[in-house]
């Protein structure tokens, strides 16, 4: 519809802003703060110079567009719940779908291209515009998939290596301890990664 590409322009501004650290920062753009360019061009025109005034912040400072992606790529996919505590069962689902997509890359096919693909379109969209949990809810089903493709294979292999129920156990006591320090850690990651 013309309200979503309409906006388009708007969200690609707030995620590119020199303010902005991976999330959305709520910025006005130079058009918007003279309330009678509102009237006088249309929605269409001012999307297109949201996007021209986004893509000059990128460009007036290109050493910063890897640091932004990095920083819109934890704020898509973090672990950590608008409350500031760690969501443990999404945390399993993150560390095991990361090993099933390891595994996975041993044995590619059109499936696992096709799982792949459904966790890449969330983060291009997010490197694009900016990073914000809620846009990943629609993979998340196939990062679980991952997850129990490793778990799987942790278990199937674990009975003839120990290491790999070591691994199995390690991403379980990760996961509480992330859980029962999740205020200190997330504060950690506030100061090294601004």
């Amino acid at each position: 519809s013309s309200d979503l590409s309409n906006e388009s322009g708007d969200v690609f501004i707030k995620g590119n802003h020199p303010d902005a650290r991976g999330g959305v920062v709520w910025v006005d753009s130079e058009l918007e703060k003279d309330p009678a360019n509102l009237k006088k061009y249309s929605e269409t025109h001012i999307k297109n110079a949201k996007y021209k005034e986004g893509l000059g912040f990128l460009l007036s400072n290109p050493r910063r567009i890897p640091y932004l992606m990095f920083k819109k790529f934890i704020v898509n996919w973090n672990f950590f719940g608008e409350d500031g505590r760690y969501n443990f069962f999404y945390g399993l689902a993150l560390f095991f779908g990361l090993l099933g997509i390891i595994f996975s890359l041993k044995n590619i096919s059109s499936g696992n291209l096709l799982l792949f693909s459904m966790l890449l379109w969330p983060t291009l969209l997010a490197l694009i515009f900016f990073g914000e949990p809620r846009y990943r809810y629609p993979s998340e089903p196939y990062l679980i998939v991952f997850a129990g493709y490793a778990m799987q294979r942790l278990f199937s292999e674990g009975k003839a290596r120990p290491f790999i129920r070591l691994a199995f156990v390690s991403v379980i006591l990760i996961n509480i301890a992330l859980y029962a320090f999740s205020s200190h850690v997330l504060a950690f990651l506030k100061v090294v990664v601004p």
